[in-house]
């Protein structure tokens, strides 16, 4: 301590302590002291002199506001050196200060969160707040006005050299947590769920080290079917990325890193094994999925699924699927499953038929780390619902198929569901390409849902609880689901919940349906698509190609209540532009589709990746790609 009335960098009178614990720095591998510095302390309040020793129950000063201050506060400031006995011009702030906040024990029964969300070089992202929020409503801390602490704003700041902390927090109450990163005006950018907050411990959530996307289902020579995998760079800067691929018992089969994947660029990384894909990179990226079976003609897509997005595909510890078949019209289901944790996990799929019952199969699959699974399923028509014990995320793929035959669709499952979702794309006998669309209330309320073809009429459906519908656009007789788009039609679905409080999931199905010589039908191939909760404002297509081979058209859709301009912007492998903008107005829940110049369009023919960005309203796509009118795909951007 300096003598009474000592002021010192607008500290006013204060208080230095040199604790015996020394703290070993990181990078350095050197061991530094530790200091307190307790300031704008009452003058003639400090009992103890310079070199007194002190313990935590010895006295040493009094609240006041000495020095620069608003108001009788404590200040408490904790600063790290090589030195020992620094006074308070060895501690420069600016080199050796770090968060106190990590070094403040908890109020009685309650614990600290800190965690990471940094940019590509690993400096705090400025102006973002992370808000806390529990299943339960109930407040983070005692205080009931706490709802969000906010990230470092500078690089400058001084950071714990082992956790690397862009933000911290203390006196949080027990429980479980989902913490959600908000830029200044509110806008979500991330979220991460089942944070668990103990007493008497620190929480760390690593936010943004590495992002991940998650691929369930992938194939090397099992049978005939193979898997082309790409991923692209959504970032700004170039991107650190390594993917594993592991076997079917969760077991790495392989594993590749690309140093340095350009800002746009895509990466075609090689499958290694049959089972599931991790990828991972510091920045964002996107990835898809193609399985193909060359000998019979047979492709299925899905997207990569990230740990969270808008559109409610994603990672979780429960999930939706909007449609799962078995013995319907010849088509069945396959579904997928994948832990992305390193705990142990067991995963049992409820089933629900279209009148919202439960089916009496319940079956399960326990999964190791970072295992892949197989679902089973019963002769049903309606939707399902995945839940882990204990809760983890895991992701999961849906598969139809149709026996006999090679019609193959797949689509990503969603985490949740909302009070909306988007189809971009719905057609009828729209050059022998028709639609069905499944929507399921995931909730136990009863709602009404009305489906609004753009351009076109509605149609509502009465959904009670946990129940379904599978509607066709094709040759529909039945008055009850009418009216329907025109004869012929190529537009945009949207589902809006118009009265009750049901939440829904939803997808969409593409058919190519052919006469045969004897006077049939016969379906020759097939894509699937989730339905999307929301857009925004920019989207990234990771892959799309249309050349002698491939046929490519990628459908965009406002998911807003007013006219926007859309610019599109199409990029080679390599991240460099192929062509100009593209722009188009598109109005309120309409969309437009998109060809290659070789088919009257405005997209260049190639193969590469699409970047979409909404001036006013958010917006989503799809893809599709086939080949020959008899082997086709196609996703859902995220």
């Amino acid at each position: 301590s300096l003598p009474n009335g000592t002021e010192q960098a607008g500290l006013g009178n204060y208080v230095v302590i040199q604790h015996g614990a020394r703290l070993r720095d990181e990078p350095t591998r050197e061991w530094r002291y530790v200091y307190s510095i307790y300031a704008h302390l009452a003058y003639a309040s400090v009992p103890v002199a310079i070199g007194s020793g002190v313990t935590t129950s010895t006295r040493i000063g009094q609240v006041d506001d000495t020095g620069r201050s608003d108001g009788d506060h404590l200040h408490l400031q904790i600063n790290t050196h090589l030195l020992a006995n620094c006074n308070l011009a060895c501690l420069d702030y600016s080199t050796t200060s770090r968060n106190p906040e990590l070094w403040l024990k908890p109020l009685s029964a309650k614990g600290t969160v800190t965690g990471r969300y940094a940019d590509s070089s690993g400096n705090p992202i400025p102006n973002v707040f992370i808000w806390f929020s529990r299943s339960d409503g109930a407040s983070a801390k005692d205080d009931s006005i706490f709802q969000h602490t906010q990230n470092y704003s500078h690089a400058s700041l001084n950071r714990d050299s082992f956790l690397l902390e862009t933000w911290a927090t203390t006196d949080v109450k027990p429980g479980t947590y989902t913490l959600i990163a908000r830029d200044a005006y509110g806008t979500e950018l991330t979220r991460w769920t089942s944070v668990g907050v103990s007493a008497g411990k620190t929480t760390y959530v690593n936010m943004e080290s590495l992002r991940y996307r998650f691929l369930p289902d992938v194939r090397l020579d099992y049978g005939s079917w193979n898997s082309e995998v790409i991923v692209r760079n959504d970032g700004p800067t170039s991107a650190r990325v390594r993917v594993w691929t592991l076997d079917q018992d969760g077991t790495a089969a392989g594993e590749q890193d690309h140093p340095g994947l350009p800002p746009k660029a895509i990466w075609a990384p090689s499958v290694q094994g049959s089972g599931s894909m991790i990828v991972a990179s510091t920045q964002d990226v996107s990835a898809v999925t193609v399985n193909h079976n060359a000998p019979y003609f047979e492709t299925y897509a899905y997207t990569g699924i990230p740990e969270w997005s808008p559109s409610g595909i994603g990672s979780a510890p429960t999930l939706y699927l909007p449609s799962a078949l078995n013995n319907y019209y010849g088509w069945s289901t396959d579904v997928f499953v994948q832990n992305t944790t390193a705990d142990s996990v067991t995963v049992t799929a409820r089933y629900y038929d279209s009148a919202g019952n439960l089916r009496p199969n319940s079956p399960s699959v326990s999964l190791a780390p970072y295992d892949w699974g197989y679902i089973t399923r019963d002769p049903w028509l309606g939707w399902g619902r995945l839940e882990t014990s204990p809760q983890r995320d895991i992701a999961a793929v849906v598969s139809h198929y149709m026996s006999p035959g090679n019609a193959f669709m797949a689509y990503s499952v969603a985490e949740r569901s909302g009070p909306a979702a988007y189809l971009p794309s719905l057609l009828k006998n729209y050059y022998y390409w028709t639609s069905a669309y499944t929507m399921a209330n995931t909730t136990t309320s009863t709602s009404v849902e009305t489906i609004y073809f753009r351009p076109g009429g509605s149609i509502a459906h009465g959904l009670n609880a946990y129940a379904s519908v599978d509607g066709y656009l094709g040759n529909v007789t039945d008055p009850a689901v009418l009216p329907q788009p025109p004869a012929s039609y190529s537009g945009a679905g949207a589902i809006f919940r118009t009265a009750g409080g049901g939440q829904i999931v939803a997808a969409g199905q593409h058919s190519q349906v052919r006469p045969t010589p004897d006077g049939g039908t016969q379906t020759v191939t097939a894509m699937g698509m989730h339905g999307l909760l929301t857009g925004a404002a920019s989207v990234n297509v990771p892959f799309f190609r249309d050349n002698a081979t491939w046929t490519g058209s990628l459908t965009i859709q406002n998911m807003g209540s007013t006219t926007s301009r859309v610019t599109v912007r199409c990029y080679n492998p390599d991240g460099t532009r192929n062509g100009g903008d593209i722009l188009r107005d598109i109005a309120a829940n309409y969309s437009v589709e998109l060809l290659s110049t070789a088919h009257g369009g405005p997209l260049p023919q190639f193969a590469g990746s699409i970047e979409i960005s909404s001036s006013l309203a958010p917006v989503g796509a799809t893809v599709q790609q086939s080949v020959n009118d008899d082997n086709a795909y196609g996703y859902a951007v995220p």
